[in-house]
């Protein structure tokens, strides 16, 4: 018995033991048995059988460099084939967009139907047509769905022959910090909200508008609808008209409101007083992204680029500019997507 447990006690202790090392001789005689090297050696004319083994072993070295660089090779090879199957998809995917656009506007009595439904769907918007015929064209539609695409083509494309006012204006009052009186009154503009993803479109549908009347063919003026087939130097301009056509359509200043008299007491009903909101601070990104563009020729390659160079609580923008990417308002567009510089441009709402 005690010799069962010596038995085992020297079992375990030559467990532990390392491993004896292996001499050159053997590593190079079991790299000479790996197919891939030694066929890698016959390629070379070489003789396995007369070779030293220091000499085998610096081969060992050149073999796995070349291997590794293969590997590299193959694996970039196959990154690529996958990129390119993915822009493929989305090239696809766009022009089916485009098709889908395109389609919208081939019947205009359904793009009327839509305009129709969109002024009954914001009760607040003032809308006034000038023009005879074509306001006897919509008192004729039924409404169906109000269709953003729908929409801004009618707004582009008869221009003039009607009178629009989107938003409202409210009293903003400035405060003394010590009295806590009113010292200031000033009318403030509130933008219509949902009128952006429309004005998106209105900004597509007049550059493709421009291009078509500088010449262009149909097909690379249809590519401005859709943002991933827009071409890079047409960016920045889309951006600046989606500004004009966001702001196009404001409603009219009411007079300024009258100010406090100093010796007078202060009204007992007082409003709060406003801070910038939401709409605001995105219309001033908005702003910002197309002159950034025009003042450095590149657009901005980070939030923090925008945020300093947007006016405003620069916590609120961070966040915003965040949130604006997340929804697709704002997008990061890199050179291996076609781009001609990385960084962030306006997208499609």
């Amino acid at each position: 018995m005690h010799a069962d447990v010596d038995n085992d006690r020297d079992d375990q202790e030559a467990d532990q033991r390392p491993a004896p090392e292996k001499t050159e001789a053997e590593i190079a005689d079991e790299w000479l048995r790996v197919d891939g090297f030694y066929n890698w050696l016959l390629a070379r004319d070489a003789d396995p059988q007369q070779l030293s083994t220091k000499f085998i072993l610096w081969l060992v070295q050149q073999y796995e460099r070349e291997h590794a660089a293969r590997e590299r090779a193959a694996a970039a090879e196959r990154e690529g084939q996958k990129r390119n199957a993915q822009n493929r998809a989305r090239d696809q995917q766009a022009r089916e967009t485009l098709a889908t656009v395109l389609a919208k506007i081939d019947d205009e009595t359904a793009c009327l139907q839509a305009v129709v439904a969109w002024l009954r769907s914001n009760p607040s918007t003032r809308f006034t047509c000038t023009d005879a015929a074509l306001r006897a064209r919509l008192e004729a539609v039924t409404p169906s769905s109000p269709d953003p695409d729908a929409v801004a083509w009618f707004l582009v494309t008869f221009a003039g022959q009607y009178e629009l006012a989107l938003g409202s204006w409210y009293t903003h009052e400035e405060k003394d910090e010590d009295t806590g009186k009113v010292v200031r009154r000033t009318n403030q503009f509130q933008p219509d909200q949902h009128f952006l993803p429309i004005a998106y479109r209105c900004a597509r549908w007049a550059a493709r508008a421009r291009l078509l009347a500088a010449g262009q063919s149909a097909a690379e003026a249809d590519a401005v609808l859709v943002h991933e087939l827009t071409p890079q130097a047409l960016l920045s301009e889309v951006g600046s008209e989606l500004y004009s056509w966001f702001q196009r359509f404001n409603a009219p200043a009411p007079p300024e409101p009258a100010q406090p008299d100093p010796d007078q007491p202060e009204p007992r009903t007082v409003a709060a007083r406003r801070t910038v909101d939401a709409d605001d601070l995105e219309a001033r990104v908005l702003r910002t992204i197309p002159k950034f563009g025009r003042d450095h020729h590149r657009p901005p390659r980070s939030v923090n680029e925008i945020v300093n160079n947007t006016k405003g609580n620069k916590q609120r923008l961070r966040w915003l500019v965040n949130q604006m990417l997340e929804d697709g308002r704002l997008a990061v567009r890199r050179k291996n997507d076609g781009a001609t510089d990385d960084g962030i441009v306006i997208g499609d709402v």
